[in-house]
């Protein structure tokens, strides 16, 4: 099985969306790290073409450096993605966005593993786990399932999100609670 590596695309053939790249635009401008906009060209993408995922991952990890791994921003990047790629209309529960999040990730990545991306699973009732497998920061991802999470939460219901690992791997597990 495929297991990503943190910071690294899984071939030079990889390749990411434009609209990977939308939320860095909105989380850096202003910022003290404001000139990875130029460095990286993120004001002339085009939402639908297809760039290096290289790209997305080298940006990443210069933000991680220069800014500290758990950083507002990078959880801040991960709420702006869902905004930016969005769901269908008749999406309307947690499970159904959970369970789409990797045919999404797959339909916005080129040339990668069909491995690589999320994977949702029920535990019971209250809990679930969405497993990480991409070479993408686990702090932005914390921030997209923290969106989607309280996105479509059920009403009386709060979610609570905690990173775990499992065999060097991210995953988010999601408790509700009551209100």
């Amino acid at each position: 099985m495929y297991k990503a590596k943190k910071f690294e695309a899984s071939s030079a053939e990889a390749k990411a969306q434009g609209n990977v790249f939308a939320p860095y635009l909105e989380v850096l401008k202003g910022s003290e790290l404001e000139e990875l906009i130029d460095k990286y060209d993120l004001e002339s993408m085009e939402m639908e073409a297809y760039y290096p995922q290289q790209n997305v991952c080298d940006m990443q990890s210069e933000i991680a450096e220069k800014m500290g791994l758990f950083s507002g921003d990078l959880i801040a990047l991960g709420k702006s993605s869902v905004s930016s790629i969005g769901f269908p209309p008749e999406v309307s529960t947690m499970a159904e966005a959970f369970g789409m999040l990797h045919q999404i990730y797959q339909a916005i990545h080129q040339n990668i593993p069909e491995e690589e991306g999320w994977r949702y699973v029920v535990i019971d009732d209250a809990t679930s786990k969405i497993h990480f497998n991409t070479p993408y920061e686990e702090f932005a991802g914390y921030g997209y399932v923290w969106a989607i999470a309280n996105k479509f939460c059920p009403d009386g219901k709060q979610p609570t999100i905690e990173l775990e690992y499992e065999n060097d791997q991210a995953v988010y597990r999601i408790n509700l609670e009551d209100e």
